[in-house]
């Protein structure tokens, strides 16, 4: 089955068209008129939301194998984390993170042009692609477009959902990329240096633990490089894991991890954050490409596992 999500300038909605016959197992369909799910016989697999509104697309179900859901949308500590999500910061100094209390908006606007879905002929996968531009003045021009592709395999056996977000930034602009300072520098705070691909672990998960690339565990890793970082933990009283890979033609790979560790919220926070350490000037008309995957797992993954799969992700152009 092959299906098509087509954005209307006009209305801003998206609608998922089918096309063929059904095929076993789970399957793709349409969620409203913004969003792309996968279903079967253990409930929501995956739930994509392609909208801007109120914030950047995003996964509000990204579930195991035997659907637990491993992310969390919105949580009451930080409503502008959105489970598995894209996001900068500072856009030549505007805040695109967080959201107004009162009014439920960004400062900056993101506009998302171009969405399209398609999935493969086998069912086994499907392919996202939009355009986000950004507008520091929501009355000025956009001065950055993110060109995004994003490729979700479906779970296989006890190996849970595959997804690689693959972006190319193109500044319109002079733009710098900016983050919340890190203690020692002008402005710094102690919760400073995200900014990017992030992953808010769901509620529900309980001893989680963090290991990367370079043998680090737990909050040793924070603010330290690494190609990739694996997080197990227990989810509804059951094993559960995932590993999320930084490219290697990423630029300042590897990665600097901010990562959240605090079991009383929960508070379950993973980025690996390209603007950790300093802010990134792109000038106008000059692009930087970046990719990331994550793969949910059984909880059993070491090191082999990840290293093996961080091989075939730096394999991929």
């Amino acid at each position: 089955m092959a299906t098509k999500l087509i954005h209307s300038a006009k209305t801003g909605l998206l609608s998922l068209c089918f096309v063929t016959g059904a095929i076993a197992g789970p399957l793709w369909k349409q969620d409203g008129n913004r969003s792309l799910e996968l279903t079967g016989e253990n409930g929501t697999l995956v739930r994509f939301v392609l909208d801007a509104a109120p914030r950047d697309p995003h996964f509000e179900v990204l579930a195991t194998a035997d659907g637990r859901n491993t992310v969390w949308v919105a949580p009451p500590d930080h409503v502008w984390h959105y489970g598995l999500w894209f996001s900068w910061k500072y856009i030549n100094g505007v805040n695109f993170w967080e959201t107004n209390p009162k009014t439920g908006k960004q400062p900056g606007l993101n506009r998302i042009e171009d969405a399209a879905i398609v999935s493969h002929p086998d069912n086994s996968a499907a392919t996202i692609r939009y355009r986000e531009l950004s507008y520091p003045d929501p009355e000025g021009p956009a001065v950055l477009e993110d060109t995004v592709v994003i490729e979700i395999e479906r779970p296989a056996g006890p190996r849970g959902a595959q997804v690689t977000w693959s972006i190319t930034t193109k500044a319109l602009a002079d733009v710098t990329l900016d983050r919340t300072p890190l203690p020692g520098e002008p402005g710094g705070r102690d919760w400073g240096g995200y900014a990017g691909f992030s992953w808010r672990g769901a509620k529900e998960f309980t001893a989680i633990a963090y290991t990367d690339s370079d043998g680090r565990r737990g909050m040793d890793i924070h603010r330290h490089h690494a190609r990739w970082l694996n997080i197990t933990g227990t989810l509804q009283g059951k094993p559960a894991g995932l590993t999320i890979l930084d490219h290697s033609g990423n630029p300042r790979h590897p990665a600097s991890w901010y990562l959240c560790h605090n079991a009383k919220l929960p508070f379950w926070f993973a980025n690996p954050a390209m603007l950790q350490h300093k802010a990134l000037p792109v000038k106008k008309g000059e692009s930087i490409r970046h990719a990331y995957r994550i793969i949910l797992h059984d909880g059993s993954w070491q090191n082999a596992e990840c290293h093996h799969e961080m091989q075939r992700f730096a394999e991929k152009p």
